[in-house]
């Protein structure tokens, strides 16, 4: 994107679309992520304090 933006002369209408598609994949990316991590489940082994057993996603 960054190339694109001189290679076009720097004009607004390009800076405009190219910010307007960064907006719309980096939004639903983040939201996406967010939501995945947040229906993350891990569990450890009760004798060892940094050994990770098993991690999984829960549907809620």
């Amino acid at each position: 994107m960054l190339r694109t933006y001189p290679l076009w002369e720097r004009k607004r209408r390009v800076l405009i679309s190219l910010s307007t598609i960064y907006i719309c994949t980096l939004v639903p990316a983040a939201v996406f992520t967010h939501l995945k991590l947040a229906s993350l489940e891990c569990w450890q082994a009760r004798r060892f304090k940094f050994i990770l057993i098993e991690c999984r996603y829960t549907c809620e």
